[in-house]
């Protein structure tokens, strides 16, 4: 059965903004996921087309499913540095680590 839903809100912490997760059933079957700002995915058709371009399975193209999933909790919180070093405030030490996620990540930790 194909499925459409969030599975993360990302914080970036080195301009405090968000992206969101979704994960999806491809229409070779395979899951999938894709990363937008929340604003994006908010606009039902902006990330019908995302979806479309990566290969979504064609049941999860319509109105009711994308913006259920969109206004849906998100499974997990993460937060997400660029780079190494103290955090503003001087309160949080970010180390690095080898290898990448995904394009967007590098570090991740669960969000407090």
């Amino acid at each position: 059965m194909p499925l459409l839903k969030k599975t993360a809100l990302i914080e970036d912490l080195s301009d405090n903004r968000f992206l969101e997760r979704y994960s999806f059933t491809r229409e070779d079957g395979p899951e999938s996921s894709i990363e937008l700002r929340p604003a994006e995915a908010a606009k039902w058709t902006t990330l019908r087309d995302q979806l479309r371009n990566r290969n979504a399975h064609v049941s999860l193209l319509n109105k009711a499913t994308i913006e259920a999933a969109a206004a849906s909790d998100a499974e997990t919180r993460l937060a997400y540095a660029a780079a190494t070093g103290w955090r503003p405030g001087c309160r949080t030490f970010v180390l690095g680590r080898s290898g990448h996620r995904s394009q967007h990540e590098e570090h991740l930790r669960p969000a407090a």
